[in-house]
């Protein structure tokens, strides 16, 4: 009997962790706006999923010797960013501004 409760609880567990990462960036999104990354600070940056303070100052840096990002997909272009982190960045960020216009 403790051993069924034991594996039940270690398989909600998992769930409820798989699911927390499944959702960690529509809770973002959640807020009602993506992240201009034109525009965010390294603390905004930080509310982001897998950035910490080295890419996000990454990501300040980098817009300040180049000027504006003109599209999410030049991230790729920050220390720290790969395909797999930009693919989940996407959905939550922005170069557009607040009036959606570019």
């Amino acid at each position: 009997m403790l051993a069924r409760k034991t594996l039940f609880i270690g398989r909600f567990l998992l769930v409820v962790a798989v699911l927390g990462l499944i959702c960690a960036p529509t809770a973002f999104a959640g807020k009602g706006h993506k992240l201009n990354i034109n525009t965010a600070t390294v603390e905004e940056l930080k509310e982001l999923p897998k950035i910490g303070d080295k890419t996000a100052n990454a990501i300040v840096k980098y817009r300040e010797e180049h000027g504006e990002f003109k599209s999410v997909d030049e991230l790729l272009n920050v220390k720290g960013i790969g395909k797999k982190k930009l693919e989940l960045l996407r959905p939550l960020v922005t170069v557009d501004k607040k009036d959606g216009s570019k």
